[in-house]
């Protein structure tokens, strides 16, 4: 009878967790990349703002009288190229926050068909440093400073007149 007890104990466990893990992903299906704020956020076609996690592109200041800060619109233009219109997936950070404290929601954005990581391409192409002030996944975190070295290696984006 102990032994029963287990095993429908555990095909419970499972049912219940299989049935979490499947509204967590259909709560994230067919997500559609709007439109993009800057160089690190972007809006989804479900009205969320997300900021993506791992960057910081420089702000364009939209709300100040203050002009963009330096290569602003070149990063803003680049996620914009990349990302406006297509379909995309969610992740989450496993050991930090979800939200900001703007509300946004904080994610590795995948872009589909090819499954494209978005942060890690702005990363890659010199429109931010690894942004580390928050802690984030160490996988993330060492796929993005390799990234960065790249980047800086071969002069690219923001790197481009640095003598380092």
């Amino acid at each position: 009878m102990n032994s029963k007890l287990k095993t429908v104990s555990i095909i419970l466990f499972i049912l219940v967790l299989s049935a979490a893990i499947l509204l967590l992903i259909s709560q994230d299906k067919n997500l559609r990349v709007k439109y993009t704020i800057d160089g690190d956020t972007i809006v989804l076609n479900d009205g969320r703002h997300v900021r993506l996690i791992g960057i910081d592109t420089p702000e364009m200041n939209y709300r100040s009288p203050t002009p963009p800060e330096p290569f602003a619109r070149e990063a803003t233009r680049f996620t914009d190229s990349l990302a406006t219109g297509r379909l995309c997936y969610l992740v989450y950070n496993s050991t930090g926050d979800k939200v900001d404290r703007y509300g946004r929601t904080l994610a590795f954005v995948y872009l589909l068909p090819d499954s494209m990581l978005l942060n890690g391409e702005i990363i890659k192409n010199g429109y931010s440093p690894v942004f580390d002030r928050y802690r984030f996944d160490p996988e993330f975190l060492a796929l993005f400073r390799k990234f960065e070295k790249q980047a800086q290696y071969r002069k690219l984006g923001m790197w481009h007149n640095n003598t380092n």
